[in-house]
């Protein structure tokens, strides 16, 4: 019985990318003409075991193929062999990233820390005055003055007392003009009206009248309750405490045999057991904790806010800023977010008026301290969002984070404690905005300082608009250069890899058909068979 050839014949095995797909080689044919039927259905099967590896890689790339359709990615074990190179990338990534940090630690928040570390041992930069009325030869004057002088933990000087004759001129001089931090008066001649009391027996007499401190705890509340007032009331009360021993043994001598000396105890017993008492002045007390939020926390607050401004309007104008003129694209990016923030400046003071922020304070009208209010936190945001603006023209979004955690301490230490008790470095807090936002949020809630001195804080706050807006420009069109050269690098890559030569030297393409059981090798390149 003769052998019959399948009707359909199997697919040539040899087809090349130039010739005619219908094409079969003499060697395909007479081997097929040779061979039985049972072997025409038997895959061939390669000596070297080429078929069962092509065989494999087919299976896998079939899966692969079966994923891709499905829209599924393969996944990985995260120490899978296929993921090395891009585990190493992100790995030295991550260590890159742990070093700019470990930097921003030591180098930006070590400024805060430094600002804080020797407040306590600079007290003695904050002067302070004394006032004394008492005379030369007055006991209780004398104490008093030897006292403070002896003590050193502030920069206390000797005043005349006809410089500030009276009270309101020594609130003048410590709440409007700051000329001291705080100021101990004797009232005129105390000792001498003290003797007479006691030997008259004046049941009149008001220990708390003889000795007075005057300060302004609204002008630095983190300071002068704790390590300016506490400390001053200590020493007098230990002063004072002796005196008042020496005084009584003094006088009791004296009244041993003196029946009216004795009398005149009984009637003005306070003259001999505390007659002198220490009265504490507090000329603008901090009498609002939620002032704390507006000239502290809130100062970070109005940061942030700018920053989201700023972060936003950059994604939102990738879109038209290219096609715009360089001179339209500088006036969008300064003019837009100062509008924005005007508004924002209007809601961030209006969240005070439910919490009832005292805008009156400063004694010149609840909506003018409003308005100055929104106009500083304005001037102050329209600084910080400008900064922000040019620092990401610069270095670009990357490292915006980096930048706005240096702007943040390098301003908010500034206002922690008084620059005098921070070291030498910090005196650029001079400058910061910080620093001059806090003093108007200050001046309009506790009256605080003369009200002159508030436009020269918003002077400070202009003259930074002025020099960032001089600037802008020039961040802008090196901006837009970086950019243009990153546009035209790409293009040239792009173009360098469409002109690259196919490789003809590249072996051929095996594929294994398991429908027909034939080998397919395609060659890559035209070439002839």
């Amino acid at each position: 019985m003769s052998t019959q050839r399948p009707s359909q014949p199997s697919p040539n095995p040899f087809r090349f990318s130039n010739g005619s797909q219908n094409t079969v080689s003499t060697i395909e044919r007479v081997h097929r003409g040779s061979m039985t039927s049972s072997q025409l259905q038997q895959p061939p099967i390669a000596a070297s075991g080429t078929a069962h590896k092509l065989q494999n890689s087919d299976t896998a790339a079939k899966n692969d193929d079966s994923d891709r359709e499905s829209g599924r990615t393969k996944e990985y074990g995260f120490w899978a062999p296929e993921l090395a190179a891009l585990r190493k990338e992100y790995l030295i990534s991550i260590a890159r990233l742990t070093a700019m940090v470990t930097i921003l630690v030591w180098g930006v928040l070590g400024i805060y820390w430094g600002g804080l570390w020797t407040a306590s041992s600079k007290v003695h930069n904050l002067t302070a005055y004394i006032i004394n009325r008492d005379g030369p030869t007055g006991i209780i004057g004398n104490t008093t003055q030897n006292a403070l002088l002896g003590s050193m933990h502030l920069k206390w000087q000797v005043i005349d007392p006809t410089l500030y004759p009276d009270a309101a001129s020594i609130e003048q001089a410590i709440a409007t003009d700051e000329k001291a931090w705080l100021a101990v008066e004797v009232t005129q001649d105390v000792s001498s009206r003290l003797s007479t009391a006691r030997t008259n027996g004046d049941a009149s007499w008001n220990p708390q009248d003889t000795v007075i401190m005057y300060y302004s705890e609204a002008r630095a509340n983190t300071v002068i309750p704790g390590m300016v007032v506490s400390p001053t009331l200590k020493v007098l009360e230990s002063a004072f405490a002796n005196m008042t021993v020496t005084l009584a043994q003094q006088y009791l001598r004296s009244a041993v045999t003196n029946t009216t000396a004795l009398e005149a105890v009984e009637r003005a017993p306070q003259t001999l057991v505390t007659p002198v008492i220490v009265t504490a002045q507090n000329l603008r007390a901090w009498d609002q904790t939620v002032a704390t939020a507006p000239t502290f926390v809130g100062l970070i607050y109005v940061v942030i806010l700018a920053l989201n401004v700023t972060l936003g309007n950059f994604g939102m104008r990738q879109a038209i800023q290219g096609k715009l003129k360089l001179s339209s694209m500088i006036a969008m990016r300064i003019i837009i977010p100062v509008i924005v923030y005007l508004f924002l400046s209007f809601q961030y003071a209006m969240l005070n008026l439910p919490f009832k922020l005292h805008f009156d304070g400063w004694k010149l009208g609840f909506g003018a301290g409003f308005l100055t209010f929104v106009a500083a936190t304005w001037c102050g945001m329209t600084v910080l969002g400008l900064i922000i603006e040019c620092v990401l023209a610069i270095v670009g979004s990357a490292f915006i984070g980096f930048f706005l955690i240096l702007l943040i301490i390098a301003n908010v230490v500034t206002v922690v404690y008084p620059i005098p008790m921070m070291p030498a470095f910090f005196r650029y807090g001079y400058a910061m905005p910080f620093y001059h936002l806090k003093n108007i949020y200050v001046h309009i809630v506790y009256n605080t300082s003369k009200h002159i001195l508030v436009l020269y804080h918003f002077g400070i706050l202009f003259a930074w608009i002025a020099m960032l807006l001089a600037t802008f420009p020039l961040w802008i069109v090196l901006e837009r250069r970086r950019g243009i050269k990153a546009k035209e690098k790409a293009a040239e890559e792009a173009a360098n890899k469409a002109e690259q030569p196919n490789d003809s030297s590249a072996p051929p393409s095996r594929q294994y058909d398991h429908e027909q059981g034939d080998e397919k090798v395609q060659h890559t390149s035209v070439g002839q068979p």
